[in-house]
């Protein structure tokens, strides 16, 4: 029997990130002085301290699976910094932890959207984005953005992207890639 990936996966594009990583290390690897702005992993190894409390967590027996929505110690921990930071109240059960942003963002897309509908994204993007839309069967509608606005979607060219099958604006705020900030205006 030969297996196949689905038609879904077949859709996507090639990580152009993970891409100009691989060249960079390829590259150095062969003598090459490259400055890699590629992933976006730090240059840094982990402290040691936070290694120790990894170590020592797994000696404690915390090496099992957990809530799928995250540990109630650490949910806890984060309503009562939104809280004191914030001044936000969220009861922990609003609060979902996850592995990291992509991660995040693909169970978002998973719960909210289905195949046809489209969900805005204004460019420059960051390059999962769109391929994370393709992954639920969804339509990413690219708007494009320019400098001399600060690389903000306008109100003109968010209306005008608006179809009766729009189901999300995916917004980034600070933007990856641009750093651009949308102020509550």
């Amino acid at each position: 029997m030969v297996l196949s990936v689905s038609k879904l996966i077949q859709a996507l594009e090639p990580s152009a990130t993970m891409a100009m990583a691989a060249k960079a290390k390829e590259l150095k690897a062969s003598g090459r002085t490259v400055y890699d702005l590629s992933l976006g992993e730090p240059d840094f190894p982990t402290p040691e301290h936070i290694c120790q409390a990894a170590i020592d967590a797994m000696k404690a027996g915390h090496t099992h699976y957990t809530v799928a929505s995250g540990i109630p110690e650490l949910k806890r921990a984060v309503v009562e910094q939104y809280k004191a930071r914030y001044g936000l109240s969220y009861p922990p059960q609003h609060v979902v932890i996850s592995n990291g942003a992509k991660h995040a963002i693909h169970n978002a897309l998973v719960a909210v959207l289905n195949p046809g509908d489209e969900v805005i994204i204004p460019a420059p993007y960051w390059v999962s984005y769109s391929e994370l839309v393709k992954l639920t069967g969804a339509v990413p509608v690219i708007v494009h953005t320019d400098e001399s606005n600060g690389f903000k979607l306008t109100p003109e060219a968010f209306r005008a992207a608006i179809t009766p099958k729009t189901r999300m604006l995916l917004l980034c705020t600070p933007s990856n890639p641009t750093g651009t900030m949308y102020s509550r205006q």
